[in-house]
């Protein structure tokens, strides 16, 4: 019973949210709403298979501390009205890219993924690999979760490196689609996006990063069309047909991946999908049910990049591992609790609220200075951002991944990345166009 009140709840709070944010589902809260309600849902179809009962108290605990994030974001909508607007908003325009350059980053990703290859390789030699290269991936996986074993730091800054060239050609890539002026040579836009894939696949040993790739084309295809439209609703049957082929192709890449190292066992592929989009739920009423928090220093389940620059500093702090405990629900084990379960256990219940209505307040507010400014930086940060955000019905991203210094070098590199490819051959571009006239 307690799982169906959960459901009615966040579907009357979603259809509320939808009246007092004026109709706009990019809103950060009615996102919010909708994720909790996804992963609702599909704990809700596996109610008898997993064999677990909500709590009242669970209930009121998710819904209250939902509506903190409401309350704050309600309050920055009402500080964002006072935003003014001083310069008029620059109309979308199709965005040329010099092919050259862009063939110049394709070779440097390639030296990138040769290299990466090698590293990743001769882990997985290191760690028993007998099968040769089809079995690197899975082995030197192994060697991370199962043995504690080290990236080099070159392969992270490789990574990150990629990681935002093939960022800035998929805002290319999406400009000119939405601008309806795609040619066929915006196809070598497509070539960094893919490299830089292939490169994450093997410098993250994971497949967690593809969930931010689609929150990233989602969100950024999404804000690119309402700016393109001059931020009018959004039509919900496009939103569906996009979001959902963008999620049926995850899932696709997400099982490949599992299959690829040897995580599937003896779950189907459908089984997997609910296992990773809605145990959160049931292992979050686990967790609040038999509550003792289980940290050893400030911040312990959610401040590791902090933790990890204070321990090369010298400061003694115990060794924690960003994986949580598993939890068994008839046989089928999980160790995703939301995002509430980081929170509460680090800061304890009233930190939770506090911190609910912070994050409400800074991704509305955020979201509202992009409608009215037209700020390249703001747009790409917001949609990189996306990411804990639509992750918070299963897991805790916005300190436990974002608060770390891998955040920095991504902020550096995406600098890099926009001045090269695309602002500096802009003033070029515009200068000889000048000379012309």
């Amino acid at each position: 019973m307690g799982i169906q009140i959960l459901v009615i709840a966040l579907i009357i709070m979603l259809i509320m949210t939808y009246l007092l944010f004026n109709r706009d589902i990019l809103t950060p809260f009615f996102i919010t709403i909708g994720m909790f309600l996804v992963s609702s849902l599909v704990a809700w179809l596996n109610v008898d298979k997993w064999g677990f009962s909500l709590s009242y108290f669970t209930i009121l605990i998710m819904i209250s501390m939902l509506m903190s994030f409401g309350a704050g974001a309600y309050f920055a909508k009402a500080v964002s009205r006072r935003i003014d607007v001083n310069k008029p908003q620059k109309t979308m325009e199709r965005i040329e890219i010099y092919p050259l350059i862009t063939l110049v980053f394709i070779f440097v990703l390639l030296l990138f993924l040769a290299k990466a290859c090698q590293i990743i390789y001769a882990m997985s030699l290191q760690y028993g690999n007998t099968e040769g290269l089809m079995a690197m991936w899975s082995t030197a996986r192994s060697a991370v979760l199962d043995y504690g074993a080290n990236k080099s730091r070159l392969l992270n800054h490789m990574t990150a490196f990629a990681k935002a060239i093939g960022f800035i050609y998929c805002w290319l890539f999406l400009q000119n689609i939405v601008t309806k002026k795609l040619k066929k040579s915006d196809l070598l836009l497509g070539v960094p996006v893919i490299l830089a894939i292939l490169i994450q696949i093997l410098g993250t040993l994971s497949r967690g990063f593809l969930i931010e790739w689609i929150a990233y084309i989602i969100m950024l295809y999404f804000i690119l069309y309402s700016k393109f439209h001059g931020w009018k609703k959004m039509n919900m049957t496009r939103l569906l047909i996009i979001g959902g082929s963008a999620l049926a192709l995850f899932f696709v890449f997400f099982a490949m991946l599992g299959i690829m190292g040897q995580r599937l066992g003896d779950r189907s592929i459908l089984d997997t999908i609910f296992f990773y989009t809605g145990m959160s739920i049931p292992s979050f009423d686990g967790f609040l049910t038999n509550y003792v928090s289980k940290t050893a220093a400030i911040g312990g389940e959610t401040l590791y990049g902090i933790h990890s620059v204070m321990q090369k500093l010298g400061f003694e702090l115990p060794e924690q591992s960003r994986h949580l405990e598993f939890i068994s629900f008839n046989g089928t084990s999980g160790n995703v609790y939301t995002s509430l379960r980081r929170y509460i256990n680090d800061y304890g219940i009233l930190g939770t609220y506090i911190i609910q209505f912070y994050l409400g307040a800074f991704y509305t507010f955020f979201y509202q200075c992009l409608k009215k400014h037209s700020n390249t930086f703001l747009m790409l940060a917001y949609a990189i951002l996306a990411h804990p955000l639509l992750m918070q019905g299963i897991d805790e991203l916005f300190l436990s991944q974002y608060a770390a210094v891998g955040t920095v070098n991504l902020c550096i590199y995406m600098i890099f990345a926009y001045l090269t490819i695309y602002y500096f051959p802009e003033k070029v571009r515009i200068r000889r166009s000048a000379q012309k006239g």
